[in-house]
């Protein structure tokens, strides 16, 4: 009997903080999302991601710059290649990051590599930032704005998987940790990119768009333009545009980046010259 019980311990383990017994396979409590006793996140090298980030606040933006009402997608415009799973949303800012660049990206492997870097580089951004206010978004802290999006204001179903974050931002910061990995990306991740740009001295715009009653609509501008353009009014930026198609808040969301805006000419170094529409 001894040998039978140490077999069924060895195929389970129990979150120390809500005493689920969870299976060996899983890095996160089902119940709480703490991570496993001895488990470590993965650890992904983004300094590549990083690098090019600053090599846009130094970008001869020449031609790639567009006026912040310019260039707008409509419906049926095309959209640039896009991952199918949960750095969806990551792979369209790397591929946007490397596309201004002139940078091409053409291999699988590389899309999914550029995609867990940018997640991992976003991450790292806020972690570092945690009780500092975010840059781009009005004052608030990243921990408030992180628990809101990912804990707080989630749907019913994800509320019914995970445990409330509290109040307390050392909590709040553990439990994102743990929890993370399975996130969807949202808000935070768009204002981190933002954040990580506006520091560059990168005059970035991300523009949500979702299609409503047979039309594109803008939903959100990331981030504002009084933030991007810092008192120049009309000034010329580096507009990326981001199209948010399936249910908000769930696992059917989806980004994809469009061939509009600052892109609006396509993918680098593929076809002849194009003009510019009027």
């Amino acid at each position: 009997m001894s040998g039978a019980a140490s077999s069924d311990e060895a195929q389970t383990w129990t979150c120390p903080a809500c005493t689920l017994v969870n299976e060996s396979a899983d890095r996160c409590c089902a119940a709480c999302g703490r991570l496993r006793p001895g488990a470590e996140a993965v650890v992904i090298d983004h300094a590549e991601c990083e690098e090019a980030v600053v090599a846009l606040g130094a970008l001869e933006a020449g031609g790639t710059v567009v006026g912040p009402e310019e260039q707008q997608p409509k419906r049926g415009t095309k959209s640039f290649a896009h991952l199918p799973n949960g750095d969806c949303m990551p792979h369209a800012l790397a591929l946007g990051t490397h596309y201004l660049l002139d940078r091409p990206v053409v291999k699988s492997a590389d899309h999914t590599s550029i995609a867990a870097q940018m997640r991992s580089m976003l991450h790292a951004h806020m972690g570092r930032n945690w009780l500092s206010c975010c840059a781009v978004a009005g004052g608030l802290p990243w921990h408030t704005l992180v628990t809101l999006a990912h804990n707080a204001a989630v749907s019913e179903v994800e509320r019914a998987q995970y445990d409330d974050w509290g109040s307390d931002p050392g909590e709040q910061k553990e439990r994102w940790q743990a929890e993370r990995a399975d996130f969807y990306c949202g808000m935070p991740e768009l204002l981190a990119y933002a954040e990580l740009c506006h520091a560059s001295g990168a005059p970035v715009s991300l523009r949500v768009w979702r299609q409503v009653a047979g039309k594109l609509q803008m939903m959100a501008r990331v981030p504002e333009l009084s933030v991007v353009q810092g008192g120049e009014s009309g000034r010329p930026l580096l507009v990326l545009d981001l199209q948010l198609t399936g249910e908000m808040d769930s696992a059917a969301a989806h980004y994809k980046l469009l061939q509009s805006g600052s892109l609006w000419a396509g993918e680098p170094q593929k076809g002849g010259a194009k003009k510019r529409r009027r």
